[in-house]
């Protein structure tokens, strides 16, 4: 099954406000491959026909947002015709980078960091309580909390940063040549402007925290998960400590 939408965790991320988180997916059955909506927002369209599920046929063309996929036969031997679309880089509901961007770049500057003289931080952060939001508001609401949050972030983010979504309301920020101490400081700041931050959405006031985990590569440190584990088990021992606070 290949999954289809802005949510960074979809096989193809497609960037654009008119595309569901989780708008819709390909999946294979006994007939052949299906598009099958996933109750979008503005629905999926084959050869311009809005469908819930459709058998798709040699040319066929698939419409979700303003993203266009051409169907392609068995002898092919590929889905969809991969020269009809670009998987984007940047998340479509955030416009933070996707993980898959994170985790290319991440890789490409331990491959060449020397340390300590050059040293790599990682801080992974996310929303306390999101689910709560979600629930109490709706996910349209969720939705701008996370556009908003995003926002506020990339204020902090100097050239050479990479920030990017890590998925759902998880946010990671990459940091070249700065150690622990720059980097917990920094997450401390960007943690108290989101406490004094209030998203207004429709006749609602949301108030909001983060937690945070941070960590610094060493001579272990070989892949990117190799960093982004030691930041993901720190931000859980921030949330474990109360949330809305850092963790190094």
């Amino acid at each position: 099954m290949v999954t289809v939408g802005r949510h960074a965790e979809n096989t193809i991320t497609i960037d654009g406000d008119a595309v569901s988180r989780c708008h819709a997916r390909f999946e294979k059955r006994a007939e052949g491959w299906w598009v099958v909506d996933n109750n979008s927002t503005n629905g999926t369209f084959v050869n311009d026909e809005r469908v819930s599920g459709a058998l798709l046929r040699c040319g066929d063309r698939v419409n979700l947002g303003n993203t266009i996929f051409r169907s392609c036969c068995a002898e092919c031997g590929r889905l969809i015709d991969e020269t009809k679309y670009s998987t984007s880089p940047i998340d479509g509901l955030t416009k933070a980078y996707n993980r898959r961007y994170l985790i290319e770049q991440l890789d490409a500057a331990l491959r060449r960091t020397e340390h300590p003289e050059h040293p790599l931080a990682l801080v992974m952060f996310d929303l306390d309580h999101f689910k709560r939001i979600n629930d109490s508001f709706g996910h349209m609401a969720g939705d701008q909390v996370l556009r908003e949050v995003a926002s506020l972030t990339q204020q902090h983010v100097r050239p050479g940063d990479v920030f990017a979504r890590y998925g759902g309301e998880e946010f990671v920020l990459m940091l070249p040549g700065t150690d622990l101490q720059g980097a917990a400081a920094l997450a401390e700041t960007i943690r108290a402007a989101v406490a004094a931050h209030v998203v207004t959405f429709e006749e609602h006031t949301i108030s909001l925290t983060i937690s945070a985990g941070v960590a610094q590569a060493d001579e272990n440190t070989c892949v990117a998960n190799d960093l982004i584990r030691p930041a993901d088990e720190r931000l859980y021992q921030a949330k474990c400590d109360g949330r809305n606070r850092v963790r190094s």
